[in-house]
């Protein structure tokens, strides 16, 4: 497993959260112009995911007041 810290941001700051807002407005307007239902649903999948992973960083700026690490399992593809 791949550990990747990101750490150096002021509490005040909340760039990676609204990056991650970002991610899943360009999402859901992707998924509102297609016209193939599964892929519609993949992009709503992936807005859902993002906006949680945008609220799980606010809740942990909040209760940590500080850095952010990000875990990146590492993936084998098959």
């Amino acid at each position: 497993m791949t550990l990747i810290s990101y750490f150096a941001r002021p509490p005040s700051e909340t760039i990676t959260a609204r990056l991650c807002r970002k991610k899943a407005t360009d999402c859901q307007r992707i998924a509102l112009t297609i016209d193939d239902p599964k892929a519609r649903r993949v992009y709503l999948q992936l807005t859902k995911l993002w906006r949680e992973k945008a609220d799980m960083l606010e809740a942990c700026k909040r209760s940590n007041e500080g850095g952010v690490v990000i875990d990146f399992a590492k993936r084998t593809w098959s």
